[in-house]
């Protein structure tokens, strides 16, 4: 039953008697009139307001969904967004479609509200604050589109419904203004106007919709991004104190101190002019071993000595080698097979034993004995207490018999292969046969000169050289070879 009938009917029963007995006045009916207009006037919009309540409440709690919703996915996807975004540029809006899509709405969940209208979630990359408090943050705002325009006062109910809710009024549809007129955002920095009559939040305006470019201290649930660096940090020179651990592609020293300098504190990490690290140990500069690449040969490492001198370690395509200090020659080298190269000497105060050869370009020194199954060569000397063939010793040092030499005790053999060793400081046969002095210890020769006898037995002794003329000195009755023009048998052997 209508209002105005229920006040009609309760007017005009109060007093029936009387009314049949004086009748009904028209004064009576103006003023009963009058009542019924003016209460349908004042209470008409309380009833509609009444009437739209349902609708009103059910719009709020719809976009209040998707607004939780679309705050969610900005958060998640900020480093896309900023990456994206041009900074103080144009918004971009992303449809509900692509919340349920992702997983933010359920599929369930209408895509348009119950006056017809649609979503779109506008979001801009913009630059906040000046000087020292310049920060850049993403500006998310959800506005309904299309549908039904809502008059100005259900806009007002429901936005009043919504955390950070507001509306585009009839009175600014260029403008999205909050509850209370607690924000403003002119649309045009969101990609423009849908008109008056639909709904808008802030969630720029929401501390769980605001997503800022802030390194947070502590973790933020949900939010990972706060805690990670989105470009490089530049400490001015300041230093990063107590960390436990620090993860990195690589580090870059630009430090450089000199080998051998004092340091303080132990551990500290620097280089060289070089490039080469250097770390703090007992309060000096001191180079750890460098490793380095060589293209088409492999690694090599750097080894410093305390005088500045350094030795290189190198695998150069599988072979084992030692290069000098300005790694321009090879000292040392081993290979795959085990072979053993050394450009200078070799010392070894045990044994040395190889199933291979030994080859030296300097001198090869052993304590112990020195044992091969194949050649032993050396340029240089080799010492060792024994040195024993299996097959044969071959001499190539090449001397003339009766030759100084030095030491004593050196073995060698004539250019016909002879045997000789040196004795007395002169290269002589086994046994001494060649047993010569120097010519100013003979006697002076007596005149007339007397021939020598024949040789015996016919022989002819070997010729060496000329002695004044003479190949052959008689001493007895045997023919001696003399070498040298300095030299002569000994007196008591001198025959004139």
């Amino acid at each position: 039953m209508r209002l105005s009938t229920r006040l009609t009917e309760i007017f005009f029963s109060a007093d029936k008697s009387r009314r049949c007995e004086s009748g009904f006045g028209l004064p009576s009916m103006l003023a009963a009139l009058a009542i019924i207009v003016l209460l349908h006037q004042g209470l008409g919009p309380a009833l509609r307001q009444y009437r739209a309540t349902p609708q009103v409440n059910e719009t709020a709690s719809h976009m209040d969904k998707v607004a939780l919703a679309a705050a969610q996915y900005v958060k998640d996807n900020y480093a896309t967004l900023t990456s994206s975004l041009p900074l103080n540029g144009a918004a971009t809006s992303i449809p509900l479609s692509t919340l349920i899509s992702t997983g933010y709405l359920s599929p369930q969940l209408t895509q348009r509200n119950p006056y017809g209208q649609s979503y779109s979630v506008r979001v801009r990359y913009v630059r906040q604050g000046s000087g020292a408090n310049v920060r850049n943050v993403l500006e998310p705002m959800v506005v309904t589109e299309g549908g039904r325009a809502i008059d100005d006062g259900e806009l007002l109910r429901i936005a009043g419904r919504i955390p950070s809710g507001g509306s585009i009024r009839s009175s600014s549809p260029s403008v999205a203004i909050g509850n209370a007129g607690g924000w403003e955002a002119p649309l045009a920095g969101f990609g423009g106007s849908p008109g008056a009559g639909h709904l808008a939040v802030g969630l720029f305006y929401s501390e769980a919709g605001t997503v800022d470019d802030y390194l947070h201290r502590g973790a933020v649930a949900g939010r990972p991004e706060v805690n990670r660096m989105a470009t490089a940090i530049d400490m001015n020179n300041n230093a990063v104190n107590n960390a436990s651990v620090v993860q990195t592609g690589e580090t870059r020293l630009t430090r450089v101190v000199s080998q051998g300098t004092a340091c303080s504190p132990a551990g500290t990490v620097a280089r060289d002019s070089a490039g080469n690290p250097m770390s703090c140990q007992g309060g000096v500069w001191t180079q750890s071993a460098a490793m380095f690449w060589v293209a088409g040969q492999g690694q090599r490492m750097q080894f410093t000595g305390a005088n500045g001198q350094a030795m290189w370690l190198q695998n150069i395509n599988g072979k084992f080698r030692w290069v000098n200090n300005g790694f321009s020659s090879e000292v040392a080298s081993i290979d795959q097979t085990g072979t053993f190269r050394a450009s200078g000497s070799i010392v070894a105060n045990g044994n040395i034993s190889t199933s291979s050869s030994v080859s030296a370009s300097g001198h090869i020194t052993a304590s112990g004995n020195m044992s091969a199954g194949g050649t032993i060569t050396a340029t240089g000397n080799m010492t060792g207490n024994r040195l024993t063939a299996r097959e044969h010793l071959q001499l190539n040092g090449v001397v003339t018999e009766g030759a100084a030499c030095s030491p004593n005790g050196l073995v060698a053999r004539t250019s016909v292969g002879l045997l000789v060793s040196c004795q007395s400081g002169r290269w002589s046969k086994p046994g001494g046969s060649s047993r010569l002095v120097d010519m100013a210890s003979c006697p002076a020769r007596s005149a007339p000169y007397k021939s020598c006898p024949a040789s015996p037995s016919g022989t002819v002794c070997e010729v060496r050289e000329q002695l004044y003329g003479y190949n052959l000195v008689c001493i007895g009755a045997t023919w001696v070879a003399v070498d040298t023009i300095t030299r002569c048998p000994p007196s008591d052997y001198c025959r004139w």
